[in-house]
């Protein structure tokens, strides 16, 4: 059995397989995740049928996890332009829009996804992230609510959802909730970092600070609870450990960090090198997707441009 899940050699004759017995397979390799195995399967299927939704699909996971987003993303949208109620498909669009910072656009998909299972809890937490995005919290927080009613132990929905809580201004709720998950999961960092970022967003720079300061506790390697402790130094002018936190937060990390060089940046302006901060935003501006650009990241440019004399860039 397990040898014939390996591509044959080349030299030998390819045999004649039936192309349910190679989706079978394919689709076992990829949720498996050994997708150089499964690859040389799904290309068999589309030699087969070049229209084959299972073989768009597989290949394009493949494509998405070689880091091939533009492929991915043409081949989800051929599977589904053939089977238009592939869930695979829809989700798997979604996910990749929504990383691409096209929340509209993904929320399309997750709508379509739902439709076809709408008990799948970890779609609805996409969806729910997709919402947030958008700043339309009010259906983010019925969707996260909906995903913990299907899966109660849920904890990264939980944790979002507080945080979400915080963000409609509902905030006796959100601390509730975040305190409650920590008396559930007292072991937990990311119910830690959840309340922490409550209470960032509540302006409680303190008790935010306890709250991260035991996230990275119990996991030290927590890129966000690295972050969103920098931030929270930030506002008590602690500039040098909060250099050192950012720094230690993308350690090892091949691409650039948006959240990171915008850290960075506020630091910069904080000591007074307005330009390297200029560099820094437009840096990260640059890399991050259209959704996820806010009004204040433009804002903030603009003063910086108006501190470093440059008042042609601080009017556009």
């Amino acid at each position: 059995m397990a040898k014939s899940l390996r591509p044959y050699p080349s030299q030998h004759k390819m045999p004649i397989v039936k192309p349910n017995y190679l989706e079978n397979q394919a689709q076992h390799l990829v949720q498996a995740g050994k997708h150089g195995e499964a690859e040389p399967l799904v290309r068999r299927i589309l030699a087969f049928d070049k229209n084959s939704p299972t073989g768009l699909f597989l290949m394009g996971v493949i494509e998405l996890e070689k880091g091939a987003r533009d492929q991915a993303e043409s081949l989800f949208r051929r599977c589904i332009k053939i089977a238009p109620r592939h869930f695979g498909a829809q989700a798997n669009l979604g996910n990749l829009l929504l990383g691409s910072g096209k929340s509209a656009e993904a929320l399309t998909s997750y709508h379509v996804a739902i439709k076809l299972q709408p008990d799948n809890s970890a779609l609805l937490y996409n969806t729910g992230q997709c919402l947030r995005t958008m700043g339309r919290y009010d259906e983010a927080i019925t969707t996260y609510r909906r995903a913990l009613e299907l899966k109660p132990d849920f904890v990264t929905v939980a944790c979002d959802l507080g945080i979400v809580l915080a963000l409609a201004g509902q905030s006796t709720e959100a601390v509730a909730l975040g305190t409650e998950l920590i008396q559930r999961h007292p072991g937990a960092a990311e119910a830690r970092l959840s309340l922490g970022k409550i209470f960032r967003e509540l302006g409680r720079p303190e008790e935010a600070r306890m709250q991260l300061e035991e996230a990275i506790r119990l996991d030290p390697n927590n890129r966000t609870a690295l972050r969103e402790l920098a931030g929270v130094l930030l506002q008590t002018n602690e500039l040098v450990r909060a250099e050192s936190l950012i720094r230690r937060s993308v350690e090892g990390t091949a691409t650039p960090v948006p959240g990171a060089m915008i850290l960075l940046a506020e630091l910069r302006a904080r000591q007074g090198n307005h330009a390297a901060a200029i560099g820094l935003m437009s840096q990260a501006l640059d890399v991050i997707g259209a959704g996820s650009k806010r009004p204040q990241h433009f804002q903030t440019l603009a003063a910086w441009h108006a501190a470093n004399n440059d008042r042609a860039k601080a009017v556009e």
